[in-house]
């Protein structure tokens, strides 16, 4: 009966015994302490309205924040590019390398750059709560300093990270909109110099003013006319056309057809270049081009002042809420709690393996 026992003896410092003592001695004296400072903040647009006053009940109920934003910020921050911008301004590989720390806690100095980030990633903890839209990251240091500092940093490098990409959107689309609008002032320059060099041409300052004058002329000359022939007829029932009286009026007659004739030909003049109606159909062209340039120049500027208000509505700002604490006591490890769940997994394991044991010699029974 006593091999037995010094078996289960042996068993037991070897899979209980052994291991708890090693886990107490780690966990109880050996494991280097993690101290954590923690901020929050959100991701507000920006408003004209709103510049200079921070709506509490708005960010509280989640309307100042946009997920989308957050959940980029939420990546930044976990990447390489955060991780080096801690590294180059609070040399982290160097800190997290110190040999002071403990072996099991701290970075191999030799760690490559994937091995660098994702005990980076582990150091780190970036939480966004839908519900209020607020982003609370915290980080891991060992000391208390190191751990104020990564926060500090991280929620500055954060807020420059929003500022850069919410101004860039909204720099594009002003200075699209903006090359959109000079292209359309160069348009309505050259429109509107066309148009003054066809007025210098032609020595006309509208063909179409000039053909309603000569229009209204022509009808009152016709109008005359028609007085004159009636004049004649009248005249004829008592005088033969040989007559000085006729022959006067068929003079005034003939003179008034070819001015009414010289007026028309000047309006519609056939293959000249320089009749009133070919310089109207030019003019009126240049005119239709240099109105439809007017329109889009004044859409565009319109276009720019829209465009202008809805990017300052774009723009986001980091709305700090609360400031990265300096701990004073460690979080991390928590020695009790891991000595205590080290201790029932270890008993469990045990009891499991040894049940199997058993069950194995009763069935080779």
């Amino acid at each position: 009966m006593q091999r037995p026992d010094i078996r289960r003896l042996a068993a037991q410092a070897l899979f209980i015994y052994l291991p708890v003592a090693l886990a107490i001695a780690y966990w109880g004296f050996l494991a280097s302490d993690r101290y954590v400072s923690e901020s929050k903040f959100v991701i507000q647009n920006t408003t004209a309205e709103k510049a200079a006053k921070i709506d509490v009940a708005s960010i509280l109920s989640g309307g100042g924040g946009s997920g989308k934003d957050s959940y980029m910020v939420h990546e930044y921050i976990l990447s390489w590019d955060m991780l080096e911008t801690l590294d180059q301004r609070l040399n982290l590989r160097a800190h997290f390398s110190d040999p002071t720390i403990d072996f099991f806690s701290r970075l191999p100095k030799d760690a490559s750059r994937e091995d660098f980030l994702d005990y980076y990633r582990k150091r780190i903890d970036v939480q966004y709560d839908q519900t209020s839209a607020i982003t609370t990251v915290s980080a891991q240091g060992f000391d208390p300093q190191m751990a104020q500092k990564i926060v500090k940093l991280i929620v500055a490098e954060s807020e420059r990270f929003t500022n850069r990409v919410g101004h860039k959107a909204a720099r594009e689309q002003v200075s699209f909109i903006e090359g959109e609008l000079d292209r359309a002032q160069t348009k309505v320059e050259q429109e509107k110099r066309r148009l003054i060099d066809f007025q210098n041409t032609n020595k006309v300052f509208s063909p179409e003013v000039d053909t309603q004058s000569i229009s209204a002329l022509v009808s009152s000359m016709e109008a005359k006319l028609s007085a004159k022939q009636a004049e004649r007829e009248s005249l004829s029932t008592y005088l033969n056309d040989n007559a000085p009286e006729i022959r006067q009026i068929d003079a005034e007659i003939a003179s008034i057809r070819r001015q009414i004739a010289a007026k028309k030909a000047k309006i519609v003049g056939k293959g000249k270049k320089q009749a009133l109606n070919n310089l109207d159909a030019d003019f009126q062209e240049l005119k239709m081009r240099l109105e439809f340039g007017s329109n889009m120049y004044r859409s565009t500027l319109a276009a720019l002042e829209s465009a202008r208000i809805d990017a300052s509505r774009k723009l986001k700002h980091l709305v700090l809420l609360e400031q990265p604490i300096l701990p004073e006591t460690a979080q991390y490890p928590r020695r009790l709690y891991n000595i205590i769940t080290f201790i029932a997994m270890t008993l469990m394991v045990y009891w499991i393996g040894k049940l199997a044991v058993a069950t194995v010699r009763d069935h080779r029974d």
